[in-house]
């Protein structure tokens, strides 16, 4: 509270939840998740557009929304080593049960919560003959033809071993990033000593396994059987969508943060370097590579720890950004529910309409960010209290 007074908005912080002027140990890394949020929201718009066959934004469509889901691993990686290792530092000792709870109680409700609407009440509000879209059509179909065995694998956060679910499209990444948990504490309990070694084995071994699949075996591609190509498309799927390097460069970020005291060095910091990364950055977006993404991973890593900041007094647009960035984890969750429900309402009363996209977007973020702070308020708040209850420091 006291830090918003001092940046000379009283009324504001008079009115608002102490919770809602709280700031996070590294506002920017709050802020970036907002704007991350923003541009996948952006990509699955222009995605169903494209569905519809749409003009389309072919720099949201094809190039910034992985790379922004990218940006979340890379941040999520350095959050969760940087918690990780303070914990180590004050307390002298990780509790991984506590860890697993913190995140069950973070991920969890919601992620099944998206699952629950996706699977068993979405379906009843489509009307695909008014979306009219092949591929929304194939993909409704296909969900029905095989309902249980798809909600079992989203169940077990697998999302990556079957196609699209409408309104789920984002949920792949979750199972990414908890596949990613089973790992992570238990590397830096007992190998914090090796983590930078870990951490090059882990990316030599994503490495050489995706040079495998994607290089190696498309060879054989001719003479294989309908179940041999079936077993290659799934493990395609699985290197791609596998972002264990992008996690682990952000946890090497924390490391080195950690080890350095906060103290980043002047020439991390300075914008010619960041400049570099950032070329580096706009190269692999524009060249996409399973076998370069480490370039991207590390230029992410660079960017974040140059800018790492402890909290100190913000203004009203910060207030507001950083508060977007709490519930950017919603954002992420709900924006292809409002999306897709936004689009058929459009199209019931004319998709050819003038204007159709900017309408499009308009209730599309409003709709996601009116629903993402409506959960935050009452859904997610009361597991995030019982969370904090496992803060292990």
């Amino acid at each position: 509270m006291e830090e918003v007074k001092k940046a000379g908005i009283p009324a504001l912080a008079a009115k608002l939840p102490a919770y809602m002027l709280e700031l996070d140990p590294f506002p920017f890394l709050t802020q970036v998740r907002f704007f991350a949020a923003m541009v996948v929201l952006c990509h699955h718009i222009e995605r169903y557009k494209e569905c519809l066959k749409h003009d389309v934004n072919i720099f949201f469509e094809h190039w910034t929304g992985q790379a922004a889901v990218d940006l979340f691993f890379v941040i999520s990686g350095f959050l969760i080593t940087y918690l990780l290792l303070k914990e180590k530092e004050k307390r002298g000792e990780i509790s991984i049960k506590k860890f697993y709870v913190r995140r069950i109680l973070r991920i969890w409700p919601l992620y099944f919560l998206i699952v629950f609407f996706t699977f068993f009440i979405l379906p009843n509000l489509l009307n695909l003959s008014v979306l009219n879209s092949d591929l929304i059509i194939f993909q409704a179909t296909y969900l029905r033809e095989h309902f249980w065995r798809v909600l079992l694998l989203y169940c077990f956060f697998l999302p990556v071993a079957w196609p699209e679910v409408l309104g789920a499209s984002q949920a792949w990444s979750i199972g990414v990033e908890e596949q990613f948990y089973l790992l992570w504490p238990w590397l830096v309990k007992f190998g914090r000593k090796y983590i930078h070694w870990l951490i090059l084995l882990i990316v030599l071994i994503k490495l050489g396994f995706a040079y495998y699949v994607l290089a190696y075996w498309p060879m054989k591609e001719p003479h294989m059987t309908k179940e041999q190509f079936a077993y290659y498309d799934l493990w395609r799927t699985f290197v791609m969508m596998t972002r264990m390097e992008m996690m682990a460069a952000g946890g090497l970020a924390a490391c080195l943060y950690v080890h350095l005291k906060g103290n980043v060095p002047a020439w991390i910091r300075h914008p010619l370097s960041q400049a570099v990364s950032v070329s580096l950055i706009a190269l692999v977006l524009f060249r996409p590579n399973v076998l370069i993404e480490p370039v991207l991973a590390t230029g992410f890593a660079h960017i974040i720890l140059a800018n790492l900041k402890p909290p100190g007094t913000v203004g009203a647009v910060g207030l507001v950004i950083n508060y977007l960035g709490r519930i950017s984890y919603g954002i992420y969750m709900y924006h292809c529910l409002v999306e897709l429900l936004a689009i058929q309402w459009l199209q019931s009363i004319n998709g050819n309409m003038i204007g159709f996209d900017v309408i499009l977007y308009i209730l599309s973020i409003g709709g996601t960010l009116l629903v993402s702070a409506a959960s935050y308020h009452y859904f997610e708040r009361p597991f995030l209290r019982l969370k904090n209850k496992f803060i292990a420091y």
